[in-house]
């Protein structure tokens, strides 16, 4: 869908500038999520903001392109913000899930484990990932490899590190021994 078809205007120097823009802002958000619906969503925002920022203080033209791609870019990292928790969210809940449905377990034994769960969420970027796609989802080093682009031998490094935290704080908490 267009964004000129979706912001009507009387003003031809704002219509002009949507189609000069549209394309190359559409691209530029669509690398940056890797996303195009997506993309084009955080450009109809851009534009929206732009056609309230135009009407309402005017706006010069040498301006333009980079007051659109600052914002297109903020709105894009913004967007990436809420996937994120979201995603981290649904995550959390399916783990949960999946640890509650379990018949059989001890009150005991399920208190461990959502501790040592919030201990895996409290892990950072690319050790949550890795052990996360291990753990859950059963998948080898090979497998995590072509999934996240790193070499297996990094992979390894980086679940031997999760672990190893893992380990510290479990042991920190009394719920292992050394």
């Amino acid at each position: 869908m267009k964004v000129e078809q979706d912001i009507s205007t009387d003003n031809p120097e704002f219509d002009a500038v949507v189609r000069e823009f549209e394309g190359p802002l559409t691209g530029y958000v669509t690398r940056i999520l890797n996303n195009p619906e997506a993309a084009r969503d955080v450009v109809q925002d851009t534009f929206l903001k732009y056609h309230k920022h135009w009407t309402s203080q005017g706006v010069e033209c040498r301006e333009t392109s980079g007051w659109l791609y600052r914002v297109a870019h903020n709105q894009a990292v913004d967007y990436i913000r809420k996937e994120t928790r979201l995603k981290d969210l649904h995550e959390r809940n399916a783990v949960a899930e999946r640890l509650s449905d379990r018949a059989g377990e001890s009150k005991e034994r399920n208190e461990k484990m959502a501790i040592a769960l919030d201990l895996v969420n409290e892990l950072e970027g690319p050790e949550k990932e890795v052990i996360l796609l291990r753990l859950r989802d059963g998948l080898s080093y090979r497998d995590i490899s072509k999934r996240t682009g790193r070499s297996e031998g990094n992979v390894g490094c980086l679940l031997h590190h999760a672990v190893k935290h893992l380990s510290e704080k479990l042991k920190r908490q009394g719920l292992i021994s050394s």
